[in-house]
């Protein structure tokens, strides 16, 4: 499973991922999964993820540097194929270049 939130607060989830590929230590995979968007105004304001659409592709890069913690300089990028429907859905995806995390852990195993 591949969940990836960005500005404007799209995710990815449910995902199937029949492609992989790794090489010591860095990889990829591409598949297809459930893209969600937060509505704000739902839930008398609350919010709640709303599906923009059922079997999005997307590709996925990642590298895992072996360091943990804030030593680690993994990295992770995504790009979604999808154009959002806006209003209401945010008009952007958290498309990007493989960039290092803010947090977490890459493994690739």
């Amino acid at each position: 499973m591949v969940t990836r939130l960005g500005t404007g607060r799209l995710a990815s989830r449910s995902c199937r991922t029949p492609a992989w590929s790794r090489h010591r230590d860095s990889g990829a995979a591409s598949g297809s999964g459930d893209l969600f968007w937060w509505d704000a105004t739902l839930n008398g304001g609350l919010g709640d993820w709303v599906l923009a659409r059922s079997g999005v592709a997307f590709t996925a890069n990642f590298y895992d540097s072996g360091g943990k913690g804030k030593k680690s300089t993994d990295t992770f990028g995504i790009r979604i194929v999808y154009s959002p429907v806006s209003p209401p859905q945010p008009n952007s995806l958290p498309n990007s270049d493989p960039q290092p995390l803010k947090g977490g852990d890459v493994k690739v195993s």
